[in-house]
C-alpha cells in the first residue's frame, strides 16, 4: 500500500501502528529522518535512503540505535 502524507509527525491520516509493519523513507528530509526512532520504537521495520537519518548529530544516531535495538530490528 503506497500512501502520501503532508506531515512528518504522524503517521498517515487513516492508518494506526497496527496497519503498517514497514515505513519506507526514500526522502531527504530531516523532519522524516527524525521520526524513525518513534516508528522503530512502535515497532515498525524502517527501510530508508534518506542520509540525514544516519549522518546527523551523534546523539540522533545513538537515539536510533538503542530504538533499533530495543525492537529487535537490524540497522544497516
Amino acid at each position: 500500500m503506497r500512501i502520501h502524507w503532508c506531515c512528518a509527525s504522524a503517521l498517515p491520516c487513516g492508518l494506526t501502528a497496527a496497519d503498517v509493519r514497514v515505513m519506507v523513507d526514500a526522502t531527504a528530509a530531516q523532519e522524516v529522518a527524525a521520526q524513525h526512532p518513534r516508528w522503530l520504537s512502535r515497532g515498525v521495520h524502517v527501510v530508508s535512503a534518506n542520509k540525514l537519518a544516519l549522518g546527523g548529530a551523534l546523539a540522533d544516531w545513538d537515539a536510533l540505535q538503542a530504538a533499533a535495538e530495543a525492537a529487535g530490528h537490524p540497522l544497516r
